[in-house]
C-alpha cells in the first residue's frame, strides 16, 4: 500500500489528490446518463397537470405528433419542478430530481438528446386518435421507409441470411457504420425544445458570461439585423451508382463537405467505389434565420459601446420578429463549431451564439391588439376632447422633453395626406 501511495495510487483506486480513475469515471457517467434517461422517461409518461384528466401532459403531445397535428414538443422546467415537489412528498427521492432540473439547466444541449431519444422510443406505443381519418398521401419519410423495408428483405431472402441493412450512416466525424432503419434525425417528425423557468431571472446581454455557455437562459435586447428564411440541411441522403446502398450524412453545421465515393464495404471489396449522388427529396432540411440581437439603450453604461449576439432560429420560431422589436427571448448559449480550413486556423478562440428556444415580443403589432369594450370607449373619450391634437403629439418621443412644434409636425406627416390610386390599381399613403 505504501509502494502504491509512492507511485500515487492506493488500493481504493484513487490517486494521491482524491480523484478517481479514468475508468471508474466512465463507468459512473455510464450510470448517470441511464439514471437520467429513466428520470425523463418517468417524467414524460407520468407528469399530468390536472389530476382529472387521465392522459399525461406529454403523451397528449406526442399523440398530437402522431396526428400529425402539432410539430413541435415543449418541455417545460416548471413541470419537472412541479413534478419533482409531488415526488418530494411521496418518496426521498426529491432531491435527486430537483438535481435533475439544475442539471438539464446547465448542460442543456445534452438534455435535448437525451428526451429526444426518450420520446422516439414512447412514441412507438402511442396510437393514433379515434377521431383522425387516415391519411389521404403518404409522405416522404413514409415512402422511403416502405422502400426501404422493402429492400432489406429482398437482400435477406438472396442472402438466405439476416444480415441486410438499409444502408451507412456518416457521422460528423467521419466514421461509417451499417443501420437497419432511418436515422432518428431523418424520421423525427418533431422539433425538440426545452423551456426555461417562468421564475428565471433575464439578464441583460452585457452579463451574460462564460459560465453561462451550455446552459439555458433569458435574454432581452433589440433586432438590429435578421436573414431571410433559408433550408438548413440536417440529414443528407446519397445513393451509390454501383451497389445501390444509401448513405446518410449527418449535418451538425452551417457548413459541411459533400461525400463524393461510396464507404460501404461493397465497393471497397471490388476496388472501385461507386459515385454518390444526392437525393434531395429524401434529405431533410429545417427553416433557418439568423438574427443579431443587441443589448437595450438603457442598458450601456455611459461612454460604453452596446454589446450585440448572434441568435439562431429554427423551425417555427421563423419569420416572428422583425428588425427595431424589443424581444425577450430564451435559448442555449453555445460555442460556435468550426470546420474546414478555419477550424485549423482558429485557434482557441471561438465565437458564441444563441440557439433560440423561445420568443416573446415586448411590444405587439397593431393587427395583434384586442380592442376590448374600455379601450373602444377611450378611444372615443380621445377622440371627442378639446386636445387630442396636443395629445398625440406628445405622445410622439416622449422622452424628448419639448419641440411640440416638430412632434405635431412629424404627426400630421403620419397620419395627413389623401390616398392616392393609380391607374394600375397602385395605392400610395
Amino acid at each position: 500500500e505504501a509502494e502504491g501511495r509512492s507511485n500515487g495510487t492506493s488500493r481504493g483506486g484513487r490517486g494521491n489528490n482524491g480523484s478517481r480513475a479514468p475508468g471508474q469515471q466512465s463507468h459512473q457517467q455510464i450510470a448517470l446518463v441511464l439514471e437520467h434517461k429513466q428520470k425523463a422517461a418517468q417524467f414524460l409518461k407520468h407528469f399530468t397537470v390536472d389530476e382529472d384528466y387521465d392522459e399525461p401532459k406529454y403523451i397528449a403531445k406526442m399523440r398530437d405528433v402522431v396526428d400529425r397535428k402539432a410539430f413541435v414538443i415543449a418541455i417545460e422546467l416548471d413541470d419537472i419542478e412541479t413534478y419533482a415537489s409531488k415526488i418530494t412528498d411521496q418518496s426521498s427521492e426529491g432531491s435527486k430530481w430537483e438535481q435533475f432540473a439544475k442539471d438539464i439547466q446547465r448542460n442543456t444541449l445534452r438534455y435535448v438528446d437525451v428526451f429526444a431519444n426518450v420520446i422516439d422510443d414512447l412514441i412507438q406505443n402511442v396510437s393514433r386518435s379515434d377521431d383522425v381519418p387516415d391519411y389521404d398521401t403518404n409522405d416522404v419519410i413514409d415512402v422511403l421507409r416502405m422502400f426501404r423495408e422493402a429492400n432489406v428483405q429482398a437482400m435477406d431472402t438472396s442472402n438466405n441470411v439476416g444480415t441486410g441493412h438499409a444502408g451507412l450512416v456518416v457521422t460528423e466525424g467521419g466514421s461509417t457504420a451499417p443501420i437497419d432503419s432511418l436515422p432518428k434525425a431523418l424520421t423525427r417528425r418533431y422539433e425538440l425544445r426545452i423551456i426555461p423557468r417562468t421564475k428565471q431571472q433575464v439578464l441583460p446581454l452585457r452579463s451574460v458570461r462564460a459560465r453561462h455557455i451550455g446552459g439555458l437562459l433569458k435574454v432581452r435586447g433589440i433586432v438590429t439585423r435578421i436573414t431571410e428564411v433559408k433550408p438548413l440541411a440536417q440529414v443528407i441522403t446519397y445513393t451509390c451508382s454501383k451497389c445501390c446502398n444509401e448513405v446518410y450524412q449527418e449535418i451538425g453545421a452551417k457548413h459541411f463537405m459533400p461525400l463524393i465515393t461510396c464507404p460501404s464495404q461493397d465497393c471497397q471489396a471490388k476496388g472501385v467505389p461507386g459515385r454518390l449522388f444526392q437525393q434531395t427529396r429524401g434529405s431533410k432540411f429545417a427553416k433557418f434565420q439568423e438574427m443579431r440581437m443587441q443589448e437595450l439603450p438603457e442598458e450601456v453604461p455611459m461612454g460604453h459601446i452596446p454589446c450585440s449576439m448572434t441568435v439562431n432560429i429554427r423551425g417555427d420560431l421563423t419569420r416572428q420578429c422583425n428588425p427595431g422589436e424589443l424581444l425577450e427571448l430564451s435559448g442555449i448559449y453555445l460555442p460556435l463549431k468550426l470546420s474546414g480550413y478555419q477550424a485549423m486556423t482558429g485557434g482557441l478562440i471561438a465565437n458564441t451564439y444563441i440557439e433560440a428556444t423561445g420568443i416573446k415580443k415586448q411590444k405587439k403589432n397593431y393587427a395583434e391588439y384586442l380592442v376590448t369594450t374600455q379601450l373602444e370607449r377611450e378611444i372615443y373619450e380621445l377622440a371627442e376632447s378639446q386636445n387630442a391634437y396636443s395629445f398625440l403629439a406628445k405622445s410622439i418621443a416622449p422622452e424628448i422633453f419639448g419641440h411640440e412644434d416638430i412632434k405635431k409636425a412629424l404627426l400630421l406627416l403620419m397620419v395627413g395626406g389623401v390616398t392616392l390610386k393609380l391607374a394600375d390599381g397602385m395605392k400610395i399613403r
